[in-house]
């Protein structure tokens, strides 16, 4: 079954887009939404070789984050089978997706500055 959380994107040229996705499977149609982002922030529950429907792998993430551009990616929903997986899960995602990987947790803020110019990127800044 190909399930999503309800999306929304909006924004203008000159706005930076956040695209977030909570206790979902990594979709084709997620990461379409995505592709472009300043920031992703996507369930990714349990490493690999843990199947709960509903709750994407690294490998599962991966596969859908191929060849998306997003400015940086949040991975969110994490339960305690990934304490002590971190880098694992970094890696694994980073086999297949080009694009920063980062660990959400509790009370994360997140500043993103939008520079029109050509030649800078949209930068994240985390308190």
């Amino acid at each position: 079954m190909d399930t999503d959380a309800q999306t929304t994107k909006t924004g203008t040229n000159n706005s930076a887009t956040v695209v977030f996705s909570g206790d979902t499977e990594a979709t084709g149609r997620i990461a379409r939404l995505a592709d472009g982002a300043t920031v992703l922030i996507h369930d990714c529950s349990f490493p690999d070789g843990v199947d709960v429907s509903g709750h994407p792998t690294p490998s599962q993430l991966a596969s859908v984050l191929n060849g998306v551009t997003v400015g940086r990616v949040y991975l969110t929903h994490l339960f305690p089978r990934t304490e002590g997986n971190h880098e694992t899960i970094r890696e694994r995602i980073q086999q297949e997706y080009d694009g920063e990987v980062r660990f959400a947790h509790d009370g994360l803020s997140v500043d993103i500055t939008v520079d029109t110019s050509d030649s800078a990127d949209n930068a994240t800044t985390e308190h």
